[in-house]
């Protein structure tokens, strides 16, 4: 009776619940993160001929109140509106 006991205690415990998910860090936030490091930015693009997506890779160098600093690798600035970063990661 005491084995049984035990083992119904072992296997009926309650499990630990989920963590909830993180809440959305904001992009200037996330950007700030990045800085001096090397990125991939995509934005969105439009024109007559449609909608696409530009891709910027580079070292991060600022990040300002409406746009972020980019030093490609022929050492180019890009200079790009936070407003139109669809995406960013680390690479």
């Amino acid at each position: 009776m005491r084995r049984a006991t035990q083992t119904r205690l072992l296997c009926c415990t309650t499990p630990t619940p989920p963590t909830p998910p993180t809440t959305p860090v904001p992009l200037r936030a996330r950007l700030l993160t990045l800085i001096n490091d090397r990125v991939a930015i995509e934005t969105l693009t439009g024109s007559l001929t449609g909608v696409g997506l530009n891709l910027f890779t580079g070292i991060l160098i600022a990040v300002l109140e409406d746009y972020v600093v980019l030093v490609d690798d022929e050492l180019s600035m890009n200079f790009i509106r936070i407003s139109q970063i669809e995406a960013v990661r680390g690479i």
